[in-house]
């Protein structure tokens, strides 16, 4: 017999009658299968084990061993990740009045996830959300002037931004990048640069989700703790109200 060093899958509770390219028989229990598909594990009903070749067994044998690979359910790959968020400024825009100023600034954040695991992340996509304190909104008026407002959401001024996207098939030691929506950041000030109101980004939360939905990995940027900040509380935060 020749030795492997394979993974095995579960064992079944029946026997098979295997027969090689000679017409020997062994009735066995398929217990499992190498990673190269080159050897398989078997055992007697006496309830020894050994390991043989397939491409020895007949072309029957091998296509049940085929058939047996399919049933067996997949083993969860323990990914690694690392995931970098860099925050980008798209544009932004400017209104003045007779004794105050106004912006108004674009962001979106870049999301680079590098797979450092020998299997390649596949069926995988990433979900996020975006936290900030809304505490003002600027608003152009009917009569075409520029003002703002304090917008009310209850208990705390924080809102989100929740969005996902599919992750690409991403090899080892290759990288995947991804764009959240855009957000916007507000502030009013006194001719003079005394800021009357400005909203405050928190944070941003990213999880990488197999393809079943179970979390492959999660990083946080800002002072979302994971302590304070649970994923659930984080995507109960309201959508921050339009100029509407």
């Amino acid at each position: 017999m020749l030795a492997c060093a394979p993974v095995y899958g579960q064992v079944e509770d029946d026997y098979h009658q295997f027969t090689d390219k000679k017409g020997q028989q062994i009735l066995a229990m398929l217990l499992g299968v190498s990673d190269d598909r080159r050897y398989m594990k078997i055992q007697r009903v006496d309830g020894q084990e050994f390991e043989s070749e397939i491409n020895i067994l007949s072309l029957d044998d091998q296509q049940y061993i085929k058939d047996w690979l399919k049933s067996q359910p997949e083993e969860e790959t323990d990914y690694r990740l690392e995931i970098a968020i860099s925050k980008k400024q798209k544009e932004s825009e400017d209104h003045k009045e007779e004794t105050y100023s106004l912006e108004r600034k674009y962001y979106s954040y870049e999301i680079t996830i590098k797979n450092l695991s020998r299997e390649t992340l596949n069926s995988a996509s990433m979900e996020y959300t975006i936290v900030w304190e809304d505490q003002v909104q600027i608003y152009e008026t009917d009569g075409g002037l520029w003002s703002y407002r304090t917008p009310k959401y209850g208990d705390e001024q924080r809102v989100k931004l929740s969005g996902s996207s599919d992750v690409e098939a991403v090899a080892f030691n290759r990288e995947a990048v991804l764009e959240t929506e855009s957000f916007e950041i507000d502030e009013v000030s006194f001719f003079g640069n005394q800021i009357i109101e400005k909203d405050e980004p928190v944070g941003i939360i990213v999880r990488v989700l197999s393809k079943d939905s179970k979390v492959i990995a999660e990083v946080r940027e800002g002072s979302l703790s994971e302590e304070d900040y649970p994923w659930e509380r984080v995507i109960a935060y309201s959508e921050p109200k339009t100029d509407d």
